[in-house]
């Protein structure tokens, strides 16, 4: 099992593919698996690593310290004990703050970097859900329900009115092995919190891109763009169509096209 000891922690990863290093970082609660669907579409031109954020999935989790800050120092070690010197980044959404530490921080090891679906501000009405959808969870209200719920604002309507996909969701949600501790879900949620959206963003100076969601309830596009035009106007803003929070699950053809179409390393 590819586990590294790194600031005194575990992280797990997995690499797959041939060509230059593109390391992919998970947002919230999710794990390297997250990026399942999108992996055959890029380990063809790309060696591709991934892993689970300290406190998900089997990285550790109980009695670790949580800060964007922190997990960005764990995916520079990462890249350091694999001997990656410099790579291609994405980061979606908690993973694209993580992203913003590493390239205000880390320069020199990114080559381009792209803040996918990544949000510099928290819709009311997503934290309000967030809070619901606890309560809910208190109260006992069936898992499956829950699933649904939390899906009502991951995805864009193409995705959650296509049952198979969604059913599959809800199928992996219920089923997966290694289910994030209450610990893990508490310490990323206070590092997300107490993160500082904009204080690294005007100092990234790396080739970055923000790739949002056009239907994304989460990171909602005009007003993320009309920031990042304001914080930074050298980070380029793009909208990928009938896309919600997830394009990774959404619509990973395009997703993959629009990666490798960035990535491309012009004369």
């Amino acid at each position: 099992m590819p586990i590294a000891c790194v600031n005194n922690i575990k992280i797990f990863y997995e690499q797959t593919g041939a060509g230059p290093d593109l390391i992919l970082i998970a947002g919230f609660s999710a794990t390297h698996d997250i990026w399942n669907t999108l992996i055959p579409l890029l380990r063809d031109q790309y060696r591709v690593t991934v892993l689970d954020n300290r406190g998900a999935g089997q990285s550790s989790s109980e009695g670790v310290e949580y800060s964007i800050e922190g997990m960005a120092h764990d995916v520079a070690a990462l890249m350091q004990h694999l001997n990656i010197s410099s790579a291609y980044y994405v980061g979606h959404s908690m993973g694209g703050l993580i992203l913003q530490v590493l390239a205000s921080t880390y320069p020199n090891t990114i080559k381009k970097a792209i803040l996918l679906c990544s949000g510099l501000l928290t819709p009311t009405a997503f934290g309000f859900h967030g809070s619901v959808n606890a309560a809910l969870k208190t109260a006992g209200v069936d898992w499956e329900l829950l699933i649904k719920n939390q899906a009502s604002f991951l995805f864009g309507p193409a995705f959650l009115n296509d049952k198979k996909q969604l059913d599959a969701f809800i199928m992996r949600s219920k089923t997966y092995p290694h289910p994030q501790t209450e610990a893990g879900l508490a310490g990323q949620g206070l590092a997300i919190r107490n993160f500082k959206r904009l204080e690294h963003l005007s100092r990234i100076t790396v080739p970055t891109q923000a790739l949002l969601g056009d239907a994304d309830t989460i990171a909602l596009l005009y007003p993320n763009q009309k920031l990042l035009k304001q914080h930074n106007p050298l980070i380029q803003v793009e909208m990928l169509e009938n896309c919600g929070h997830m394009p990774q699950l959404e619509c990973p053809l395009a997703l993959s096209t629009r990666l490798k179409e960035y990535f491309i390393e012009k004369p």
